[in-house]
């Protein structure tokens, strides 16, 4: 894909990246909304997403044995002739972010802000032909394209992490200290969620995509220099930097070169040092807006009354960030939080309206609140509060809530949502509200919305009984911060706080644990089990499998020992 990437930025083309792994309709829609032209993929792919309509070009050669030949005819030279005419203000790509109308948003970027990266790359991040970048990022948010900018654009080696690895964190520890990674790019929660080692090769170590806690920087800032790089995908990537140091407050810094922030009110006018305002955002890297969206693109892309003509990094355009900061004394800005209703959660960027707007079309839903929760491991993660259907959520000859047909629309709401959003976007927690909280000016309440109850949300709670499940009780318990009595054998380890990031420790511990006797298991049936229960006997099932294969050998061996062999 990188080779493909490459290919079409040479050609002076623009690449939309497409995750094979988000449901089809989104893929549909992204494919209809941004009008490309040519899928590059391969034939597995475009097959399963159902895209054999488009003109495609499959670089595994299936089915296109005359494309392939053609390649092989294509002249080496630098195609001069193709790209005559174009400028570092054409288009270069395109990265879908979560929408506030209940859709994807394409974000326009040219070539210059690719440039303009690679640059303060080489000069602040020092990153040259002797570095080593590691490739961690999927293709489909702008860290990806940060990394092999990074990298190829300054003649590093890129080295590229697996779609297994990125899900572990022991693995991509072991990746940086066995490839000698020199620069890498993480999301503080993962990095988080990594065991410190003062051994790597590690020269910068990038945190970025959401705030980073300052218990972070205690553990790596002593032993690398850490750098937290912050900028939403509007202003090609990367805004501002900060180095990040042990006892010192984590600020998101200053402007990149050719960039530009203000710290403004609501009338536009400039805040000085210490006021809280909206951060502004000017520079080479300026998205052009959002495809097919003028009056999106008119909200966020404003004009700069602060504009002279005369400095290169103050444009015309001003991108309004929702993002509230403050200038401190020394000239860094200090991120506060946000205006509006988009979060970070794990590095991904989600808009709670495009959630909620999905909810409210769902049959079986009447009105839905989607909020965020801080779980005791300082994990975020998505709650859904839902008003079901009255028929659904009230036996009308009791009048009492009818907790089987609650569950069941729950799980219907949770299935329509897992068709129409990738999974980090689909809420964890669903909470049935007969009778929402409101303020004295009649809006909804969110701060008096009840905590998530589980028992609630899984149903009635059923104890474990066989060795398997009580172990795993025992192991969820300490990985979740919860109390074992909490843990029904019905519960989804995603239901109770549960991410991708905690399976790789889930894996870890199974395999570890002296009563469970599993020497392995896939990351995948962790995905797969609905519940406790189901995982267990998974379990169970392998150790049985992993028996019989260790008598098969000792059997194997001793007719050999028999046969003198041994």
């Amino acid at each position: 894909m990188i080779i493909g990437t490459l290919a079409i930025l040479k050609a002076g083309a623009a690449y939309v990246p497409l995750d094979p792994a988000y449901p089809r309709q989104r893929v549909t829609y992204m494919m209809e909304n941004s009008g490309v032209k040519i899928i590059l993929s391969t034939h597995f792919i475009i097959e399963q997403l159902d895209l054999t309509d488009y003109h495609s070009i499959c670089i595994d050669g299936l089915g296109n044995a005359q494309v392939v030949q053609t390649f092989v005819d294509y002249p080496t030279y630098n195609p001069s002739e193709l790209v005559k005419g174009l400028t570092s203000s054409n288009l270069a790509y395109a990265i879908y972010t979560s929408g506030s109308t209940g859709k994807p948003k394409g974000v326009l970027l040219e070539h210059k802000g690719i440039v303009n990266i690679a640059f303060n790359h080489r000069h602040y991040l020092k990153v040259d032909e002797q570095s080593k970048v590691l490739h961690f990022a999927s293709m489909s948010f702008d860290a990806g394209t940060w990394e092999y900018v990074m990298a190829l654009l300054s003649g590093a080696t890129l080295v590229i992490a697996d779609s297994v690895q990125r899900l572990s964190p022991e693995s991509i520890t072991q990746l940086l200290h066995s490839e000698a990674i020199t620069h890498v790019l993480l999301p503080p929660a993962f990095l988080a969620m990594m065991e410190f080692r003062d051994d790597l090769a590690l020269k910068a170590l990038a945190v970025g995509g959401e705030a980073c806690d300052q218990e972070v920087v205690e553990q790596w800032g002593g032993s690398y220099r850490m750098v937290n790089a912050y900028g939403p995908t509007e202003i090609s990537i990367c805004a501002t930097w900060a180095e990040l140091r042990p006892g010192q407050k984590v600020t998101i810094g200053k402007p990149l070169k050719n960039t530009s922030a203000f710290v403004l009110d609501s009338n536009q006018a400039l805040l000085s040092p210490g006021v809280v305002g909206e951060l502004y955002i000017s520079g080479v890297g300026l998205a052009r807006g959002y495809h097919q969206l003028p009056e999106q693109t008119a909200e966020r892309f404003v004009p700069n009354p602060y504009f002279d003509g005369h400095n290169k990094c103050v444009t015309e355009t001003l991108y309004k960030t929702g993002d509230l900061v403050r200038y401190l004394p020394d000239g860094e800005l200090e991120y506060l939080g946000r205006i509006d209703q988009q979060v970070k959660i794990r590095g991904f960027r989600i808009e709670i309206s495009e959630i909620e707007g999905l909810l409210s079309e769902c049959l079986d839903v009447d009105a839905a609140v989607v909020t965020v929760v801080t779980s005791a491991t300082g994990a975020k993660h998505l709650v859904a509060y839902v008003q079901l259907s009255n028929q659904i959520a009230v036996n009308t000859a009791s009048g009492h809530e009818n907790i089987n047909d609650s569950q069941a629309a729950i799980q219907r709401i949770k299935t329509e949502l897992a068709d129409r959003l990738p999974d980090y976007m689909v809420p964890g927690m669903f909470v049935p509200v007969s009778q929402w909280p409101l303020t004295s000016n009649g809006k909804i309440d969110k701060r008096a919305l009840p905590e998530p109850d589980m028992t609630a949300i899984e149903g009635e709670y059923i104890a474990p009984e066989t060795s398997s499940e009580k172990r795993l009780v025992v192991i969820w318990a300490q990985l979740l911060h919860l109390q074992e009595s909490e843990i029904s054998t019905s519960a989804n380890f995603f239901a109770l706080g549960g991410h991708s990031l905690l399976v790789s420790k889930l894996v870890r511990a199974i395999t570890s644990d002296p009563e469970l006797q599993l020497q392995q298991i896939d990351m995948q049936d962790i995905f797969t089990a609905q519940s406790l229960a189901q995982l267990a006997q998974h379990i169970d099932l392998l150790r049985m499998q992993q028996l019989n294969a260790q008598a098969a050998d000792s059997i194997c061996d001793q007719d050999l020992v028999e046969d003198g062999e041994i």
